[in-house]
């Protein structure tokens, strides 16, 4: 029996050494030859996973295009938003603007108004451009309200009214 165990060591050891010796000689020839050394199978399998990178590559080249268009996009979109943040505050500054003119207006309305009503003999207006609006709406009242108190010509109410202001 010791025979048979000393044996079948001696055994496994060969059998470990003829393998390395045939991963060796494998690789060597491989070298040598200038050409891989596959197992059945393989060619398949490197086929298939060449074209499935290749098919990734595709994909990866579809998703940066896209990429590449969404940023363009965004690029116009941000421009765009920039405009009309410009366009925002012109339009505040303008606003501001008109509603201090509008306030500067209306003190002058006050202004004539307080003047229509203290006078006495005479009124004497002069404007080349006469619109309907706040402004005459209340000018003419105050006037309409002097040609009843016999204040002033009626002939001149008449010009407007003739004229066809109102």
């Amino acid at each position: 029996m010791c025979y048979t165990r000393i044996h079948e060591r001696t055994k496994g050891v060969y059998m470990k050494n003829r393998k390395v010796f045939t991963l060796l000689l494998t690789g060597m020839l491989t070298l040598s030859m200038g050409s891989t050394v596959y197992a059945s199978g393989t060619d398949a399998a490197i086929a298939e996973a060449q074209a499935e990178k290749q098919a990734a590559e595709e994909g990866l080249a579809q998703v940066q295009s896209s990429i590449g268009t969404l940023e363009s996009k965004k690029q116009e979109l941000e421009s765009y938003l920039a405009d009309l943040n410009a366009q925002y505050e012109d339009l505040t500054n303008s606003i501001s603007e008109l509603s201090i003119q509008a306030a500067e207006k209306e003190d002058e309305l006050n202004k004539v108004k307080k003047e229509l009503k203290k006078a006495k003999k005479y009124i004497f207006m002069e404007y080349f451009i006469v619109a309907e609006g706040l402004m005459f709406e209340t000018i003419l009242k105050l006037l309409k309200q002097k040609v009843k108190e016999k204040f002033c010509n009626t002939w001149n109410i008449y010009n407007i009214k003739r004229r066809k202001v109102l």
